[in-house]
């Protein structure tokens, strides 16, 4: 069977319209260290939302019949794939998070010294248990550890394809896009430490389960996406810091880079607890993890 697909660009769209609503707040709390807790909600309302023609079911057949052609036995000979408008999209969603830094170590005195100078300032070293003699002036401490965890909860998120239609939820079954449907939870994550020349930081993202109903009751055509975690790992050294005797270190930096160290894939399944052939892990992510070394020099 040929069917013809037309595909580019469409002018006859209507300009897209958003309006959001959004309040937060941060409590901020520095005592031996930088710690952040914030939250914020959000709310936002498209009218007329641009986005792609979804995957072909029975719905988006119904949603948009002028972008399906057919003969006059009913027989599919055309599909419009280019661009739709929605008519409303609604989203909320609120945001969580906590953030945290802190310098610790050994004051480096050496560099205290030098601004001390700079300043016209009297240092006194600090004795052993890190308390000053008498008022002077600490250097900075040597390491630094930055940690963030960030987690968003979807409330809702419905998208109505043309008036008279219900709404379909995209927490529930309902296409967005080709990835899969909405998930109702993310997190993110950010740490690291670094000091002396070192550093390692590591960041990841996690997403909840997500499916696609292939129809308005359950079927083997419904497909599942299972939950996911990616996570990647950074360690660098400063040459020039850590061997500041040898010439040839000056500016170098040697770094390992990995990314989705635990060689994470996406799992798909449909109603029967298979996985269709064209979602098998390997052909969604054929590269998986990967490991890189870099040398860095600057003149």
């Amino acid at each position: 069977m040929d069917v013809t697909v037309i595909g580019g660009g469409n002018a006859a769209l209507r300009n897209e319209s958003r309006r959001t609503l959004s309040f937060g707040g941060t409590l901020a709390l520095q005592d031996r260290g930088r710690l952040n807790l914030n939250a914020d909600f959000t709310r936002t309302r498209y009218l007329n939302r641009i986005g792609a023609l979804p995957p072909l079911n029975a719905e988006v057949q119904q949603a948009f019949a002028d972008r399906f052609g057919r003969d006059d036995s009913g027989r599919l000979v055309r599909v419009d794939n280019r661009p739709v408008s929605f008519a409303r999209e609604e989203h909320e969603q609120l945001r969580w998070g906590v953030n945290f830094s802190r310098f610790f170590g050994k004051a480096q005195v050496r560099q205290a010294r030098q601004l001390a100078r700079q300043l016209g300032t009297a240092l006194i070293d600090n004795d052993e248990d890190g308390t000053a003699g008498s008022p002077g002036l600490e250097g900075p401490k040597p390491w630094r550890v930055n940690f963030s965890l960030n987690h968003t909860w979807t409330l809702k998120a419905q998208r109505l394809a043309r008036a008279g239609l219900p709404s379909v939820d995209l927490l529930d079954g309902g296409v967005f896009g080709y990835g899969g449907g909405q998930a109702r939870h993310a997190i993110q994550f950010n740490a690291g430490i670094a000091g002396k020349g070192f550093g390692l930081q590591s960041s990841g993202t996690w997403k909840g389960a997500t499916s696609i109903r292939a129809g308005t009751t359950p079927s083997a055509a419904d497909l599942r996406y299972a939950s996911r975690a990616l996570i990647d790992v950074r360690l660098f050294a400063d040459l020039g810091r850590v061997l500041p005797d040898a010439t040839w270190a000056s500016g170098t930096r040697v770094s390992i880079n990995a990314r989705n160290l635990f060689d994470s894939r996406q799992r798909v399944t449909d109603g029967t607890g298979n996985t269709p052939l064209r979602y098998q892990p390997y052909l969604l992510d054929a590269v998986g993890r990967s490991i890189q070394i870099g040398v860095r020099k600057t003149f």
